[in-house]
């Protein structure tokens, strides 16, 4: 895979992470504001409710990087492409930890070990 194709698999990874933590702090927020707790699923204001300004931002990231993810499929294969996406894992984790004060476990810090080993038997293949 060559350094542009790897640039723009990296690319949509980190939108789609990105977009991830963005969704996990309207979701906090959602939670802080105790909406979770109401159950009229006939309200439409109910259902407003739950796109405050973070889960908005984090979908419209999502959109991009879907966007983005379409232009590596058609530069790159996506048995070579599609394994990178694990990556998101441990992005996400490393995030949880630092941003979101998460637990870091043996099993979390094994499986997230497992799948950087995957990812660098996919690039040199």
């Amino acid at each position: 895979m060559s350094l542009t194709n790897f640039s723009i698999v990296i690319l949509s990874v980190f939108m789609s992470t990105f977009a991830q933590l963005i969704l996990k702090v309207g979701a906090n927020k959602i939670r802080a504001d105790g909406l979770t707790e109401k159950v009229d699923l006939s309200s439409i204001s109910y259902v407003l409710s739950y796109f405050n300004i973070y889960i908005l931002l984090g979908l419209a990231i999502y959109v991009v990087s879907a966007a983005n993810w379409i232009w590596v499929l058609t530069r790159v294969e996506i048995s070579a492409a599609y394994p990178f996406i694990s990556l998101g894992f441990i992005m996400t984790l490393a995030a949880g930890v630092g941003v979101f004060g998460e637990t870091l476990s043996f099993g979390k810090v094994f499986g997230t070990a497992l799948i950087v080993v995957g990812c660098v038997f996919v690039a040199r293949a």
